[in-house]
Formats: structure tokens, sequence, C-alpha cells
């Protein structure tokens, strides 16, 4: 998974104890593990970025209510999904609504999903 851009982390309010660049990752004192949010767990970075590349967390899905951005901070909300098709609230063309074919071009980074919160933030395989 790449790492998340530093635009997009300064925004973030992240768990005190996330990773500085995973932010999906967050340390845990009582075991001394970095905890994945699919419960996976890493001992040292070198694990971190292993799983990271090996196994990447599979893309979320697409939902109303979540938040995506480029690399830039540019962000976009999705306000439906129906038909193939994600209907999304883009700053740039407010107030008209945007759409895409299964995909948010130019939009990788989940930064907040409120029916799963968990699921977020996310990042793309580094193959991507």
């Amino acid at each position: 998974m790449k790492p998340f851009p530093k635009s997009l982390l300064d925004t973030l309010p992240l768990h005190i104890d996330s990773h500085p660049e995973r932010p999906w990752w967050v340390w845990d004192d009582e075991l001394e593990v970095l905890i994945r949010t699919d419960n996976e767990f890493a001992r040292s970075e070198e694990e971190v970025l292993k799983f990271d590349e090996e196994d990447p967390l599979e893309h979320p899905g697409y939902r109303a209510g979540q938040v995506w951005a480029d690399e830039f901070g540019n962000t976009v909300q999705i306000v439906r999904v129906g038909r193939g098709t994600v209907y999304y609230v883009d700053p740039a063309t407010f107030p008209q609504l945007a759409s895409a074919q299964d995909d948010l071009p130019g939009h990788p980074y989940l930064l907040a999903d409120p029916a799963f919160p968990h699921l977020a933030p996310w990042s793309p395989a580094l193959s991507s």
C-alpha cells in the first residue's frame, strides 16, 4: 500500500499512536506491536512494509458519505452509489453533481467512511 501523502496526514484527526505514514497501523503499548485495521500485527517497520506490499488491505468499496482525496488534499464526497455509478460532490464543480463509472478518478485515498469508520483511512496498493 502507498504511504499516505503528507498533505493528507496533516488534515486527518489521527489516533495519537498511528504510524506516521501509514495511519491504518496503530501502535499498541500493551502488546508492543503495530496493529492494522484488519487486525494483522507487525513488530517492526520491515514487517509493516512487507504486509502492505504483499497483503494490502482490500478496497473498502464506495458508499454515500465517504470522503476521498487526491495526493494534494483535494477532496470529493460520495452522495450516492447505484447501478455501477458513483455520484459525488466535487468542490471544483459545486453545486453540480459529478459521476463516474465504478471508480473515483484521481481520488485514490479514503479519508472518512461514516458507515464503517474502521475502514478509513485507506490507501491503494503500490501497484495501482
